[in-house]
């Protein structure tokens, strides 16, 4: 893993040191952070990437079907792969709203 930059431009290794513990091994995002002078604690941040759209970016829909599909589909922790067939009917359908 290549080492990230400081604001200031100094070296941020991204994995420990040699004669640490854990000497090799990436040190992960609450560590680089701490770093950094961000307490993860203290700010509240949350460490969890909202995957939620992603089936149905993966499907080539749009922002607008995104929304709209999710929000038809809220029961159902995926989307089905017969949006894309559905596609025209489901804009025409939100043109008419």
């Amino acid at each position: 893993m290549r080492p990230g930059k400081f604001s200031d431009g100094r070296e941020q290794p991204m994995v420990f040191e040699a004669g640490t513990e854990n000497a090799g091994q990436a040190k992960g995002i609450k560590k680089v952070l701490l770093e950094r002078g961000i307490d993860v604690a203290a700010h509240g941040l949350r460490m969890k990437c909202p995957n939620e759209n992603v089936d149905s970016y993966h499907l080539g829909c749009d922002d607008e079907l995104t929304k709209y599909a999710h929000k038809k589909y809220r029961s159902h922790r995926r989307i089905p792969d017969s949006i894309l067939q559905e596609k025209d009917a489901i804009i025409a359908e939100m043109e008419q709203k």
